[in-house]
């Protein structure tokens, strides 16, 4: 992003104020530095000194006419990164510094209220959560528990508990995981419990797999518009839709021949439901923070403080549907902040460009998930799955 002062004018906290009356549309002369900003601060010091190393490197590669002009560039693009990075990305500066709870050891039991679980390995981990493989002591089978690490800040366990207690009441559905019980330990851990789905996220196929035809696409993501039909008549905004949060259960390894061949022998499943929304939990909600991820995250999710409803996710599935026709993300950025402002205000690229095989009516519909104004978009998952399934 450009400067918005004048080439060597003012020091680094002027043009802090001067983001943050951009950013928040306060008055520049009356806004203060607070705790966060102090942050911001004492970061952009240890960048500005950390410049004069690199100045004549970079002053080469950008073809910039005197240091003092890049420096100028430089430290704009890294107040942009890091209050991206910090403040906004999905949860605020707090989360950073709320205490994390420790590794659940291998071996131990955690008691139920339904049944008993040892837990075995930590097979993944967030910033956001552990998950560790376990088996059920009543059962013999295995599981799934999820340790949430951040819910007095971000209510991760809270949300994720509320959800599937609606989805429980609803009699589930199909394609998405269901939880088995939630609890809280003696030791305090918020954990969550799951069956273990034997299969692969979607990002880990996509990755192998490349792109994707139309009907190799449409056993992954027609099962994925019915489950988020049914949670949007839930009142349940999911948030969060992306490759990575959706298990394709299968009995062999998905490739683009099976998806072909044999389309029933897949079955997606959405999970994931800690960053979800609903009416009765609005309250968890902080309104100087957005919530979701960037990269799936339709342009409205950016504005602090606004109502999420159901076009939320119907952008998300969208993009979903862009990387695995045209093998890449419709929107990429060299900073947070230029991928923010892509998904906000660029046109989305033409998806043929990528994929020959994408029909006319094909890229009508990837256009209509993706527009900017929620009203252009899809009203249901619904009407989407009946768009996709007409082209079958």
């Amino acid at each position: 992003m450009a400067s918005t002062r004048k080439k060597g004018e003012g020091t680094f906290a002027d043009r802090l104020r001067s983001w943050y009356a951009a950013l928040f549309g306060k008055s520049a002369e009356k806004l203060q530095l607070d705790e966060q900003g102090k942050k911001l601060e004492e970061e952009g010091r240890r960048i500005q000194q950390g410049l004069a190393e690199d100045i004549e490197d970079y002053l080469l590669s950008l073809r910039r006419d005197t240091a003092e002009d890049l420096e100028d560039y430089l430290l704009d693009q890294q107040i942009t990164a890091f209050y991206w990075r910090e403040r906004s990305l999905q949860i605020p500066l707090i989360v950073h510094s709320s205490p994390v709870p420790p590794l659940l050891e291998s071996g131990k039991v955690i008691k139920g209220r339904y049944d008993s679980y040892m837990v075995q390995d930590c097979i993944s981990q967030t910033w956001l959560s552990r998950v560790y493989k376990a088996k059920s002591q009543g059962l013999g089978i295995d599981m799934v528990v999820k340790q949430y690490l951040k819910d007095e800040s971000v209510h991760d366990f809270s949300r994720e508990s509320f959800g599937h207690n609606r989805l429980y009441y609803s009699s589930g559905h199909r394609n998405i995981i269901p939880a088995y019980e939630f609890l809280v330990t003696e030791d305090d851990d918020r954990l969550g419990v799951f069956p273990y789905i034997e299969g692969e996220t979607l990002d880990k196929i996509a990755a192998r797999e490349g792109q994707f035809s139309l009907k190799q696409v449409l056993p992954l993501v027609l099962p994925v518009c019915d489950a988020l039909e049914h949670t949007h008549n839930l009142g349940i905004v999911h948030r969060d839709v992306k490759p990575h949060n959706i298990i394709i259960s299968a009995s062999a390894e998905v490739t683009k021949d099976l998806l072909e061949s044999y389309p029933d022998a897949v079955r997606p499943m959405l999970f994931d439901f800690g960053l979800s929304w609903h009416d009765d939990i609005s309250g968890f909600d902080r309104l100087d923070s957005i919530y979701g991820t960037l990269s799936h995250m339709a342009p409205e999710g950016f504005d602090l403080g606004r109502t999420p409803n159901r076009a939320r996710d119907n952008y998300a599935l969208g993009v979903v549907l862009y990387r695995l026709l045209a093998g890449r993300f419709p929107f990429n950025g060299r900073t947070d902040y230029d991928l923010v402002q892509a998904h906000r205000y660029a046109p989305v690229p033409d998806i043929t460009q990528f994929n020959s095989t994408v029909t006319a009516d094909v890229k009508y519909i990837v256009d209509k998930t993706l527009a900017k104004d929620p009203e252009q978009r899809y009203h249901t998952m619904a009407a989407l799955k009946q768009d996709l399934e007409a082209l079958q």
